[in-house]
């Protein structure tokens, strides 16, 4: 896609070390405006970005730049829904993280909204453009190891204490670690169960697992947020005739047969910042011509998806999709 004006909506942390390295690498696109919560997030902007840029603390005047072609929405869970139905209501395209919105009933109006709408909504999935995605998912299509019986989908990440509170896991952060688990499969859920702490230590459901039924396979989202001392997301593929275990930030993975383990590693981007999928996010994205409609299906499966593993935790059942 071609973007001349590029705006930030959000500068903290995420869009410093996963978007801008590779924005700023663009020959053809500038940053032309950045909105930020604060007066020293926008100093800071202004030492990196520069003086050619506009900056304020309302998105909204950055919103009314009719020279602006693409925005990257990167804020808090709870600003998106406002947010994102004010970008709609101007002819822009956007770059988002899931959710959509922070609550349910919210996210189901602005789906419909986008439907009726021409700007190009894109969510940012980076784990699912790595390379190794697409080779497992054709050892599932191809039944290179048999008929493929169940796939485990890990999350382990130091503790986000109690400042986190307001964050609903499952429904938060479970778009990007199910895209996976669709892309792989080449198929979505057709139900879920998602199974939580019962004495919780934090409010945001930091541990816990779901069951999706795939039909044809069983998969598991497992995750802990709260223990661990360093990142890791881990997949285990278990088929008739081998097993295959994935270190997907380090795009690692061993194939077990007959007790004989063979170790790869797959070819990919150098990650920004050390997070991986982003640069063949990006490079995709301003690369490529994508489909409108393919990004509205995602997001709508992906939210439905969610929507129903955070019912799920609290009716503690199996809900279909």
């Amino acid at each position: 896609m071609s973007y001349k004006k590029i705006g930030f909506i959000g500068f903290g942390k995420w869009v410093k070390n996963a978007y801008l390295p590779f924005i700023q690498k663009l020959e053809d696109a500038e940053i032309s405006y950045v909105c930020a919560r604060s007066e020293s997030t926008i100093l800071e902007a202004q030492k990196i970005i520069g003086d050619q840029s506009k900056y304020t603390l309302d998105y909204n005047e950055l919103l009314e730049d009719s020279e602006l072609d693409l925005v990257i929405l990167s804020v808090p869970d709870e600003m998106h829904g406002q947010i994102m139905n004010d970008v709609l209501s101007k002819n822009i395209d956007c770059i988002f993280e899931m959710p959509i919105a922070e609550k349910n009933i919210i996210s189901e109006k602005l789906i419909s909204i986008i439907k009726s709408k021409k700007n190009l909504l894109v969510p940012n999935l980076e784990f699912s453009h790595l390379p190794i995605i697409s080779k497992l998912h054709n050892y599932v299509i191809n039944k290179s190891f048999g008929e493929l019986s169940r796939v485990n989908l890990k999350l382990l990440s130091p503790g986000w204490g109690p400042i986190e509170t307001s964050i609903k896991t499952i429904y938060s952060i479970s778009p990007w670690y199910i895209d996976v688990l669709n892309k792989i499969l080449g198929v979505t859920p057709k139900r879920v169960l998602s199974v939580g702490e019962k004495n919780p230590t934090y409010e945001s459901e930091s541990k816990g697992f779901t069951i999706l039924d795939y039909d044809d396979y069983w998969g598991f989202w497992d995750y802990d947020i709260e223990s661990s001392e360093k990142l890791s997301v881990t997949l285990d593929m278990v088929f008739d005739n081998a097993a295959i275990k994935v270190d997907l930030i380090n795009s690692k993975y061993e194939i077990v047969k007959n007790e004989v383990v063979d170790k790869f590693t797959e070819d990919f981007f150098t990650p920004v910042q050390g997070w991986p999928g982003m640069n063949e996010f990006l490079q995709h994205f301003f690369n490529n011509d994508v489909s409108r409609e393919k990004y509205i299906n995602e997001i709508e499966t992906l939210q439905n998806i969610s929507n129903a593993m955070e019912l799920s935790l609290q009716k503690n059942q199996w809900i279909n999709l």
